[in-house]
């Protein structure tokens, strides 16, 4: 199967259809080069074609394709890379992906987030 017909085939069936074709997708790429082509194909696509290849990642696990997702210029597809963030990536991978906000957070606490200023935050990181 080449990338165009793949495409087509998303585009023709309903969401489901969409989520389980790709999910199958995922797991024949742990062992199919031409599948996992496929996904990384899809991955550099538009919109659309980039959150289809973040669904194959549920069975394909694949950390360097959801880290970059964490950053995509499309918040659907940033939404669907952080959500898959637990289930395929290590700790590292998880915590580089958060924003300097979220790791800020988890460093000072909520409440002392609002209450410091960037600069004592930023120190309490490098702690």
């Amino acid at each position: 199967m080449d990338i165009a017909a793949l495409q087509a085939e998303l585009r023709a069936t309903h969401y489901q259809g969409r989520v389980d074709r790709m999910i199958a997708l995922g797991k024949d790429a742990r062992t199919d080069p031409r599948a996992r082509a496929l996904i990384q194909e899809l991955s550099r696509g538009n919109p659309f074609d980039r959150r289809m290849a973040l669904y194959a990642c549920y069975t394909l696990r694949d950390s360097v394709l959801v880290t970059r997702g964490t950053t995509d210029d499309s918040r659907i597809v940033r939404n669907l890379a952080f959500s898959l963030v637990a289930l395929c990536c290590s700790d590292d991978d998880a915590f580089a992906t958060s924003s300097p906000s979220v790791a800020c957070t988890t460093a000072c606490g909520p409440a002392e987030h609002h209450a410091a200023s960037s600069a004592s935050c930023a120190g309490s990181l490098a702690r």
